[in-house]
């Protein structure tokens, strides 16, 4: 009994020089949202000597053997045991859905981060700042909040957190913007969630809505901006559209988790708009807004012979869905990937309408004193 387990503690002790030299850990690698340290340089100098014993340690610490699959079991371990979140800032609900965490998504959600008299006042102040700025160039305005998934998705939520929901940041912002303030405030969780009794509405593996939330929000919206532009056409329909479902790898949440090249997403649609409509015509236009623009953020427009007027989205991931639709209505859409306003942009575009996309955790981590500085608005 002895040798036997001599012999297997010797195999263990030797298990991860074997898969050093082998590669016998076939695990994924883990999502580390930084590069792991390679081997040491060694310089026959002082510092480089002394340097060079550290440099090695920490390499090994990114390279011991197994190390992998030792991870992908720790974090396995931490939900199915502990209910622990996998890394900070997802988290693991029922049936596979995944939710993005960060931004005190717990505290917001139960309520325990609340807007105080204070701040629901310097919001009302820059909508209305906004608003009022833009009716004095013949410009329309709305103010527009994606919800969050789990705002929609709640009974998806792991079971310690489900049926916790209280009064949260936005049911305090949408009361007091309806009983205070004239401003058009566009809450989209009435038709998301009277949407989800047909089709899903959300990416399971994503923080996004899936094409078919995007549409519901992009008719409820288009019907608010017909109340302020009377000759808008109305939004299109479901039968407008050819809907097919579509195999997509994990969204960002299972990249996240290191898991988009074995996780599929099962609540993909795209869109195709039936003969004789044709999809818009896109185009970037990053030239016409001088500005340093991320590569994958930069400005876009959609272009179409069959409306007149134009609209600018400020906005942010959420609208990116809108894109496909919102330009039928528009002879020209212009989509600009940031909250804070530039009034230079809207004098020189002269929209017929500017458009507020927020995500509800973006409002719900934003501090509008600090937008209002960077609107600059005269």
């Amino acid at each position: 009994m002895a040798v036997v387990m001599i012999v297997c503690f010797l195999g263990l002790i030797w298990l991860p020089t074997a898969d050093h030299f082998f590669g016998l850990d076939h695990a994924q690698k883990p999502n580390e949202n930084r590069p792991l340290v390679g081997f040491p340089e060694f310089t026959p100098s002082r510092e480089g000597v002394r340097a060079f014993p550290a440099g090695v340690e920490a390499y090994f610490r990114d390279h011991f053997g197994f190390r992998n699959r030792l991870i992908r079991l720790e974090r396995k371990l931490k939900d199915e045991w502990f209910h622990e979140l996998i890394m900070p800032d997802v988290l693991i609900g029922r049936e596979g859905w995944l939710f993005f965490s960060g931004d005190y998504m717990v505290e917001h959600f139960q309520g325990l981060k609340l807007l105080s008299d204070e701040d629901l006042a310097n919001w009302q102040a820059l909508l209305e700042k906004r608003r009022d700025w833009l009716a004095r160039r013949g410009i329309k305005y709305v103010f527009s909040i994606p919800p969050d998934k789990h705002s929609i998705y709640p009974e998806e939520l792991p079971e310690w957190l489900s049926g916790l929901q209280a009064t949260n940041k936005l049911d305090q912002f949408v009361a007091h913007m309806r009983a205070h303030s004239t401003v058009e405030v566009l809450d989209l969780r009435p038709a998301i969630l009277e949407a989800k009794n047909t089709n899903k509405t959300y990416l399971r593996l994503d923080t996004h809505w899936n094409t078919y939330g995007g549409f519901v929000a992009y008719q409820a919206l288009v019907k608010t901006l017909g109340q302020q532009l009377p000759g808008l056409t109305p939004p299109l329909e479901l039968a407008d559209f050819d809907v097919s479902p579509v195999p997509l790898a994990g969204g960002d949440l299972s990249r996240m988790l290191s898991e988009q090249a074995t996780s599929i997403e099962p609540y993909a649609f795209v869109f195709t708009p039936r003969s004789p409509r044709t999809k818009l015509n896109l185009m970037e236009v990053s030239n016409r807004f001088p500005k340093k623009w991320d590569p994958l953020t930069g400005p876009i427009a959609s272009f179409y012979d069959g409306a007149r007027g134009k609209a600018m989205v400020f906005r942010d991931s959420f609208a990116g869905s809108w894109v496909e639709f919102l330009g039928y209505h528009f002879n020209e859409v212009i989509y600009l990937w940031q909250h804070e306003w530039n009034a230079e942009f809207i004098e020189r575009e002269k929209p017929l309408v500017v458009i507020d996309e927020m995500l509800e955790r973006f409002f719900c981590s934003s501090d509008p004193v600090k937008l209002m500085k960077k609107d600059a608005l005269p």
